[in-house]
């Protein structure tokens, strides 16, 4: 039972946090779509009655991020078998992991 427990609060926990990504990453993809509809970078034919962009850019931007999310998810489970993983379970440190990433195998 408390094993249940514990797998649906870490199934929602993650949905919670794809949620929260998609929808931040979507937000700051539309702004960024609206400097460059703003400064003519790109133009839309019709953008419809909220300005210069189009009604489709932010639903557009929530399904690509939470694709993406999602088939991260997948092939981090499909994967994880084969790739050698650790928990850390230090604070962590800039220094530490740079010398970690760049330091030659012996």
């Amino acid at each position: 039972m408390q094993k249940t427990m514990q797998k649906t609060m870490q199934t929602s926990s993650m949905k919670a946090a794809i949620a929260s990504l998609t929808l931040l990453a979507a937000i700051a993809a539309t702004i960024c779509d609206a400097n460059h509809a703003y400064t003519g970078a790109l133009h839309y034919p019709e953008p419809g009655r909220i300005g210069i962009q189009a009604w489709w850019v932010f639903p557009g931007f929530v399904l690509a991020f939470t694709s993406m999310a999602l088939i991260y998810l997948w092939f981090a489970r499909a994967l994880s078998g084969s790739m050698a993983t650790e928990k850390s379970s230090s604070k962590g440190s800039y220094r530490e992991m740079f010398e970690a990433i760049s330091a030659r195998p012996s």
